[in-house]
């Protein structure tokens, strides 16, 4: 006879920590992108000049990534230590994740100034691929486990994949454009349209890790089990 093994939430404790993640990967993006729009904004209307816009593009980003890393840390810790099994590992691979806020604000010094790797005329794209892979697959792998996990319910699973594989074309789409416009057919004005949409598709790949941990724990809420 076919064992049916029981469905169990998402988390068993600290509920809150996943509604943290949710929230702050989320507001990550949006934040992120709001920012960006006001100062470019600002410097088409000449109220800054180049210099000062990079500057405080810099700090921007820099205290948004340092606020959103420390928050995403403590809430993947507590999410891990309130669920077991492949979660616990899905949750603490995710943990990986939690550094990408904080290293794109800072991808371009650390990589080429301070360890100072060959940039080969590209440093923008090498860090821009670096600043993808670290945000996208943690998570990706992470989702991955979500949905060979027999324990939540298949539908939700099943959606967590799709999302998964959504958010990983949407992270590497950008660098793709990059690599095209920068490298491949430089100067070409076709590129010019895909460069712009580029740039907003980088605030979606948050927007997205959110998207993915939404699906998968409000549609397993319901197999709590009250004491």
């Amino acid at each position: 006879m076919k064992t049916v093994t029981a469905k169990e939430p998402l988390v068993k404790k600290h509920d809150w920590s996943v509604i943290g993640l949710i929230l702050t990967f989320a507001l990550f993006g949006l934040v992120s992108f709001a920012g960006q729009r006001i100062l470019s904004t600002m410097i088409l209307q000449s109220k800054m000049d180049m210099s000062t816009y990079q500057n405080t593009l810099y700090s921007f980003n820099l205290i948004v990534g340092i606020i959103s890393t420390a928050v995403l840390a403590v809430c993947f810790i507590f999410a891990a230590l309130g669920t077991s099994g492949g979660r616990r590992a899905a949750f603490f691979i995710g943990l990986i994740s939690a550094l990408a806020p904080v290293f794109g604000a800072v991808s371009t010094t650390l990589l080429f100034k301070v360890l100072r790797l060959p940039s080969m005329g590209a440093g923008s794209v090498i860090a821009a691929a670096v600043s993808a892979i670290l945000i996208i697959l943690p998570a990706f792998i992470m989702f991955l486990i979500f949905a060979c996990s027999k324990k939540l319910e298949k539908g939700s699973r099943l959606l967590t994949l799709l999302i998964a594989i959504l958010a990983l074309i949407v992270a590497f789409f950008p660098v793709t454009i990059a690599v095209l416009a920068l490298v491949v057919m430089p100067g070409n004005p076709a590129m010019a349209p895909l460069m712009q949409l580029s740039a907003y598709m980088i605030h979606v790949r948050p927007m997205m890790i959110a998207l993915g941990l939404a699906v998968i724990y409000f549609m397993n809420r319901k197999n709590r089990t009250n004491p």
